[in-house]
Formats: C-alpha cells, sequence, structure tokens
C-alpha cells in the first residue's frame, strides 16, 4: 500500500487514489504498532496532501506532518526522515505564508543535512532556506 501511493505521488496524478493507498497502510502499522513505518507514512501523507498545487489540503496534512514530527523527533532526531518531514512543514508555511516558521523548519532540515553530509537534503534545505529568506528580503 505505501508503495503504491509513493508510486502515485511520484507521477503528479490521481493524488486521492495514492492517499487513499497510504491512509490504508498507516491503519495497518498502527494496527501493528510499528511506530517507524507510522512515522513514514504520517510524512507521505502530508507530503502529498501540501505538495502538489490544486490538490493541497493543509488541514488535513499538517496534522500528519506534525505526527510524523513528533515521532522522528523522539525516535530519530538526526534522520534523513525528519529532514523531508521538515522540508514539507516548510512546504505547508509557504501556501501559508509563515515565512519565519517555514524558515526555522528549512534551516532544521538544512542542519540535519549538513550533519549526516546528505547532500540531497542539503540541497534541498538551501533551495528553501533561500525561498524564506528572500521573502524576508534577507539575500545577498
Amino acid at each position: 500500500m505505501e508503495r503504491l501511493g509513493d508510486i502515485i505521488y511520484a507521477t503528479g496524478r490521481a493524488q486521492e487514489r495514492g492517499i487513499a493507498f497510504l491512509e490504508r497502510a498507516l491503519a495497518i502499522y498502527k494496527r501493528l504498532g510499528s511506530r517507524a513505518r507510522i512515522a513514514a507514512v504520517h510524512s507521505r501523507l502530508g507530503r502529498s496532501m501540501v505538495s502538489f498545487f490544486g490538490h493541497v489540503d493543509l488541514e488535513k496534512g499538517t496534522p500528519h506532518l506534525e505526527a510524523a514530527q513528533a515521532i522522528l523527533e523522539q525516535d530519530a532526531p538526526d534522520s534523513p526522515g525528519l529532514a523531508y518531514v521538515y522540508i514539507a512543514l516548510s512546504t505547508a508555511c509557504m501556501h501559508t505564508r509563515a515565512t519565519h516558521k517555514g524558515l526555522d523548519y528549512a534551516q532544521r532540515a538544512l542542519a540535519i543535512g549538513e550533519r549526516l553530509k546528505a547532500r540531497p537534503v542539503i540541497a534541498i534545505g538551501l533551495i528553501f532556506t533561500g525561498f524564506f529568506l528572500a521573502q524576508l528580503g534577507r539575500w545577498r
């Protein structure tokens, strides 16, 4: 279920169908009590709900991201998974124009990427940090 949700997300089409697969996966992982999988699926659900213009549902997506954040900050505080949750939260902040909060999430993701020397995380963290700094008029 989880993989099907990811594949559909990657296509950029039929997002509702992909979300349905992810919701089914989340229910299964909750029954099994698998915190790592629960966090991963919350992250994917949140990402799916905040990242595609025209399909954005911040009211549903943000709580999924916050649930993933709570688990990962406790269980995997220096992980790429947490960095990607921060990026998705930063994306949600773009939609709501919560510039300072979005910058904070972007910088948290960037810091994790730098500690892990994870180039993809660093790149995305820099993009989002730059976006929010530009919104604040703080570019060089």
